[in-house]
């Protein structure tokens, strides 16, 4: 009984790789295809636990406002963008060098002329203009991620925006429509 229980266990582990590697697969697309917008979030963070940093120092929590929003859009853009957020994020918790987990918040909103994705870090972000290029606060740094995440951004029509406070940083995403749907 118990070897059959661990070849049940080992099936559902590789049904799970299987599944994970197919949305890999799907959400690396250039071509516009339909997301759920949940779906994908909960990848794009299960991906980033391959990072130690974030898998043992972040731990994040997704407010999606509706579970049913679909997005017809090319995900690996999507992807591209979001990475700049979430990177940025992370390599703040780093510099700060703060002991104990950090938190990360992603939250979806769907509007009457799009779809909203915040990711929100409590975490200060210097005091520069990160929309131009070669400006970054780390050594040895390009500073064109958020340029080009930019650029991408608007290739796609969508907007990006960053504001900050004291207490949080907000990076966003603004989809217009009619590439969002709620179904």
């Amino acid at each position: 009984m118990a070897k059959l229980a661990r070849l049940a266990e080992s099936s559902a582990v590789m049904v799970h790789s299987l599944q994970k590697n197919g949305q890999s697969t799907i959400f690396s697309q250039k071509d516009q295809i339909q997301i759920n917008i949940s779906d994908y979030l909960n990848w794009l963070l299960e991906f980033w636990n391959n990072n130690l940093f974030f898998k043992h120092r972040i731990s994040w929590e997704g407010l999606f406002e509706n579970p049913r929003i679909n997005l017809l859009l090319p995900p690996f853009y999507l992807t591209l963008c979001l990475e700049q957020g979430i990177s940025n994020a992370v390599e703040a918790y780093q510099e700060s060098d703060a002991p104990g987990k950090h938190r990360l918040l992603i939250e979806t909103c769907h509007l009457d002329k799009g779809v909203k994705i915040i990711v929100t870090s409590f975490a200060p972000f210097p005091d520069l203009d990160p929309w131009v290029e070669g400006t970054s606060f780390k050594p040895g740094h390009l500073g064109m991620g958020l340029p080009v995440a930019s650029f991408l951004a608007r290739k796609m029509g969508w907007g990006l925006d960053l504001k900050r406070d004291t207490s949080s940083t907000d990076f966003m995403i603004l989809i217009p429509d009619p590439a969002s749907s709620v179904h």
